[in-house]
């Protein structure tokens, strides 16, 4: 069943962008368009730098004083792991199983491609379980 799951239907690809030089007001911007609490940090070329939860910023959004001073690359992470493109089904469920987070990036060559989450991977494996488990 796993074999025949095609984790790329899953990948989250509308996240929206922002760079390590943009500042915490272009950040608080952004965050104000959007849905999601994680934002994919890319350089000019859309190689992928880093992530910035919301969670992680939210202390420090309200304080219109840093706006200008704090720097994107100062707030994001470095996810553990990350998924290129190119990777088998078996690795993506396996990176999820062996690292404690709920969405890993996705690379193409080190460019940025999107999320997927650990809960929607899970997720359409189960349906297919189901699905052929009826049979």
């Amino acid at each position: 069943v796993l074999t025949m799951m095609d984790w790329k239907k899953e990948i989250e690809r509308d996240l929206i962008t922002v760079h390590a030089s943009d500042n915490l007001g272009e950040l608080v911007k952004t965050i104000s368009k959007s849905t999601r609490n994680i934002f994919p940090v890319v350089d000019e070329y859309n190689i992928f730098q880093g992530v910035v939860h919301l969670d992680d910023v939210r202390e420090i959004m309200f304080n219109s004083d840093l706006y200008d001073t704090v720097k994107v690359r100062e707030l994001m992470t470095i996810p553990p792991v990350y998924l290129d493109l190119e990777e088998k089904v078996e690795t993506v469920m396996d990176a999820f199983t062996k690292s404690d987070v709920w969405n890993l990036p996705v690379l193409d060559k080190g460019y940025y491609v999107g999320f997927v989450s650990k809960s929607r991977i899970f997720g359409t494996y189960r349906d297919l379980l189901v699905q052929f488990s009826g049979e």
